[in-house]
């Protein structure tokens, strides 16, 4: 389907904005889930950005998220087959299409807070938000700007035990505070 046929006419128009209804609903829904319902509004802003970060799940795949939006779109595509192709028989099947945006919003959302109620993916839950890459070491608060770690290396050690001395611990304080 091409933009300017979209446009053509007001059916090809609402047909379009229907069919793009059955999907972004239920992906809408399963971020606002994921959000305010299981993470309660606690997430770790830089682990969104690494390509290993604690939402990455297995292989990249939230199968709960998967299974909620399969579950929410799938009912709703037999009545985007007749809005596209009005010949095509689908008998009770495009009631749930008439909805498609409640239907799917309501069980993504549904589905996808039991879902991970009943097998929470305990690693990407937090207590609080984690806003930046501030860590405290040794009562110290160290800024990671991405190119090191927190605990890089002053005057050939780490800061741990080895560190005992007050001006040891103020060169790395300097160097690393944001």
């Amino acid at each position: 389907m091409v933009p300017w046929k979209i446009i053509s006419s007001a059916q090809s128009l609402l047909s379009f904005m229907s069919a793009l209804a059955i999907f972004l609903a239920p992906i809408a829904s399963i971020m606002a889930a994921d959000y305010w319902v299981v993470k309660k509004k606690h997430i770790d802003i830089p682990s969104l950005y690494r390509r290993h970060g604690r939402y990455r799940y297995k292989a990249g795949i939230n199968w709960r998220a998967a299974v909620a939006f399969l579950v929410s779109v799938t009912p709703n595509l037999p009545g985007m087959a007749h809005a596209v192709n009005s010949q095509l028989d689908i008998g009770s099947g495009g009631y749930i299409y008439d909805f498609n945006y409640i239907w799917g919003f309501t069980v993504g959302f549904v589905l996808y807070s039991a879902l991970s109620y009943v097998w929470p993916a305990r690693a990407t839950l937090i207590d609080a938000t984690i806003h930046d890459e501030t860590k405290f070491v040794d009562g110290v608060e160290c800024y990671n700007d991405g190119t090191e770690t927190p605990l890089e290396l002053v005057n050939g050690g780490r800061m741990d035990e080895k560190m005992a001395n007050e001006e040891d611990r103020a060169t790395f304080s300097k160097k690393y505070s944001a």
